[in-house]
């Protein structure tokens, strides 16, 4: 679990974070071109120690956060300004700005950095404004918006228990310490993951084998909440903890994989893939079990003897639905 949460950094992944880290460099250059001397102890008192245990963290993160936005507030006020309103045009634009998912694998905090900066780039129409007050509003609002992903964060990991199999409860960062040091007895690697993962069989097992050790579908969709990936998969969920792989949404694997669809299979199944695709995007990946095969071609097609008139033999619309399922999790090339 320390390559998550410890020295390795995998806290860096956080959308916080790239927040709050942006947060941070600019209060030191709000502080060095706006305050005196005797005012920069704001940008110091930031953020909080690194070395604590990720929940405390969060939370000294965002108590920290809080003082700072006080800060900024009277700061405003104290030039006879107002706070933007979340209504106003400045605010909409602002609060519009879209993060980009980290991409890193290696070198953690280099890339982290890199990857802040890039962020950091996205919000300079304010923080490079020559007027104090433009900045001061800007960094309230990305603060904002940082502290509402912590409270997300805290809430997640305060009010969801999971149970030990010994029986006793135990908090969100112990489950995945614990998930991370028992995922080697189900897969040896990512590329294992990925063929467990591919194919509607292997990836029961591999569920059903998970549940048996007690980190069953609703654990991982509770976890799936807390590393913010409620977009993606389950798979994203497993590699995350197990190799420390940032999630993919749904909606770019079905993106990814429509590329492989179309060269691979004919027009009337690429349409009924589609179709699949939609309900994977929308609910997850339980619209992928082999089980579901019936009910999502009586969905689109009415009867079955309809879906197999377009389709081909049953036989033919198994094979077509368990195979493109390796396109959405096959290694992306960057």
């Amino acid at each position: 679990m320390a390559e998550l949460f410890g020295k390795h950094g995998g806290f860096r992944r956080l959308y916080s974070f790239t927040l709050a880290t942006i947060v941070q460099i600019e209060t030191l250059r709000f502080c060095r071109h706006f305050l005196t001397f005797d005012h920069r102890e704001t940008a110091t008192k930031f953020y909080g120690p690194r070395g604590r245990q990720y929940d405390h963290m969060t939370q000294a993160a965002r108590a920290s956060l809080s003082e700072l936005r006080g800060d900024y507030e009277i700061f405003i006020l104290d030039r006879d300004q107002l706070p933007w309103s979340v209504h106003s045009q400045e605010a909409r634009a602002l609060n519009a700005i879209s993060l980009d998912a980290p991409p890193f694998k290696d070198g953690m905090v280099h890339e982290s950095a890199k990857h802040a900066l890039e962020q950091q780039k996205k919000y300079a129409r304010w923080l490079d404004a020559e007027a104090a007050v433009v900045v001061a509003n800007a960094l309230l609002l990305i603060i904002s918006r940082a502290l509402n992903m912590l409270k997300s964060q805290i809430q997640h990991m305060t009010m969801t228990t999971f149970w030990h199999p010994d029986g006793p409860p135990m908090s969100a960062q112990q489950f995945m310490e614990l998930l991370f040091g028992r995922l080697p007895d189900f897969f040896s690697s990512d590329e294992e993951l990925r063929q467990l993962w591919s194919a509607p069989d292997t990836r029961a097992t591999l569920l059903a084998a998970l549940a048996e050790k007690d980190f069953g579908h609703d654990a991982l969709v509770e976890m799936q909440n807390i590393i913010g990936a409620e977009n993606s998969d389950l798979f994203d969920v497993l590699a995350y903890v197990a190799y420390a792989m940032p999630p993919v949404s749904r909606e770019q694997r079905a993106n990814l994989a429509r590329v492989h669809i179309t060269s691979s299979f004919n027009t009337k199944q690429q349409a009924f893939l589609d179709f699949v695709l939609a309900h994977h995007i929308s609910v997850g990946v339980e619209e992928l079990d082999q089980q579901k095969l019936t009910p999502l071609l009586r969905l689109k097609y009415g009867a079955i003897q309809d879906a197999v008139a377009d389709l081909g033999q049953p036989e033919e619309i198994g094979k077509a639905f368990a195979g493109f399922q390796k396109y959405l999790y096959a290694r992306r090339v960057a």
